[in-house]
């Protein structure tokens, strides 16, 4: 017999209403979750959140679509095709009343995650949690170089680097609630870019009249964290 024929057994003797509490949701997109997804499921999950930037009086919309695949033997890929929309409401340099607008595909993130532990009671708050490492690496599919001065930096939609970076996760069952953490650290590699090219959250940018720059944005030191009620199997809040 294979062990995925031993596992539906070991699940039919759990059916309800003897099956523990414990629904496997993937939580906020800014923590994660350490739950690998068993090998053969999979779930698209899309996010949409938004960064504004009040003295240049811009915003931009950042909507991940994450497709998570199990691989078995405790591992997960995940892949983020980020969909972008940019937008400018003043020329920040010349004060021009003027809205810009740009809309498309930014860096492409991709993720292995390896499960280490799994929640040993989903009751007790103290036991033992489940923890991951995720191993990530991001490709600079985002536009970042020939910007158009028209459209005031809103076609800007990736830094043009190839970025790793090593994650630990962590969550926690004590019903009703989950509690996730996460902390690592992303290596943001050199890279050239060209006028036009925009920083510090949008405040600067490389004047039109200068050739290619070469930029090194260095480490960023990551972690979040985030606790989930869980109201049912089906539904919650985060």
């Amino acid at each position: 017999m294979s062990d995925d024929e031993e596992m539906a057994k070991d699940f039919q003797a759990l059916a309800p209403p003897f099956l523990p509490w414990g629904p496997n949701t993937s939580g906020p997109f800014f923590t994660g979750t350490a739950e690998v997804e068993p090998i053969g499921s999979w779930y698209l999950e899309p996010f949409a959140y938004d960064y504004m930037t009040p003295a240049a009086v811009a915003s931009s919309l950042y909507m991940p679509m994450r497709l998570a695949v199990g691989l078995g033997h405790n591992l997960e890929l995940d892949t983020f095709l980020p969909l972008v929309q940019n937008w400018q409401g003043v020329d920040p340099s010349q004060g021009i009343d003027r809205s810009a607008s740009h809309f498309g595909v930014g860096n492409t993130h991709f993720e292995i995650k390896w499960e280490l532990t799994s929640d040993s009671n989903p009751y007790l708050p103290l036991s033992r949690p489940a923890m991951s490492l995720t191993f990530d690496f991001w490709i600079p599919s985002g536009q970042y170089l020939n910007l158009n001065p028209q459209d005031y930096g809103t076609d800007q939609l990736g830094n043009g680097t190839y970025n790793e970076g090593v994650m630990f996760l962590l969550r926690k069952h004590f019903k009703p609630f989950i509690v996730y953490l996460q902390a690592g650290d992303i290596v943001e590699n050199p890279s050239t870019v060209s006028a036009g090219y925009t920083f510090n959250n949008g405040t600067d940018q490389i004047p039109w009249n200068s050739g290619n720059v070469h930029m090194v944005d260095g480490n960023l030191t990551y972690y979040a964290g985030a606790i989930e009620d869980v109201l049912n199997t089906e539904w919650g809040a985060g």
